[in-house]
């Protein structure tokens, strides 16, 4: 085979793009939906350089997955896998625990912020910052003991 007979074009690519949506993604897709819906409005601008463009997805099955495939005018392809991982299954909802509980898991958070920065100050910090650190902390203990209360009135 010689020189001439060889496709002298770039070759495809593939990437993989992990989507991981936050706390308020109640199904699995969700966040690649609202990706996918950002990521098509941009290819629709004529700006954007990519003439063709083709979206295969089955997220209306519940599945967390697209694939993307960018045809470059070149003749060049970028395939873009789109994967969801979703944890919020895994983890367990705040509406399913009672409100001691909630009020634990809340101090835990409470502890770690003060304990690890407000009482951990190095020496050589200045004085005013060292002020305004342990301010914060007890401005933060305050409101959590004030939502505390609260929560605890309304029972």
């Amino acid at each position: 085979m010689n020189a001439g007979d060889r496709n002298e074009r770039a070759p495809d690519t593939t990437d993989v793009v992990l989507v991981v949506p936050g706390m308020d993604s109640t199904r699995l897709g969700q966040g690649i939906e609202k990706l996918l819906h950002g990521l098509e409005a941009r290819l629709r601008q004529p700006s954007c350089g990519i003439p063709r463009w083709e979206i295969a997805s089955r997220l209306g099955e519940g599945l967390g997955r697209a694939d993307v495939t960018l045809h470059h005018a070149d003749g060049t392809r970028r395939r873009l896998v789109l994967r969801e991982l979703a944890w919020t299954d895994i983890r367990p909802s705040m509406k399913d625990v009672g409100v001691f509980e909630r009020l634990l898991r809340g101090l835990s958070l409470v502890r770690y912020w003060i304990g690890g920065w407000a009482f951990r100050i190095p020496s050589e910090a200045s004085s005013s910052l060292r002020t305004w650190l342990v301010g914060g902390a007890m401005v933060l203990a305050a409101w959590y003991g004030a939502i505390a209360v609260t929560a605890i009135g309304h029972l």
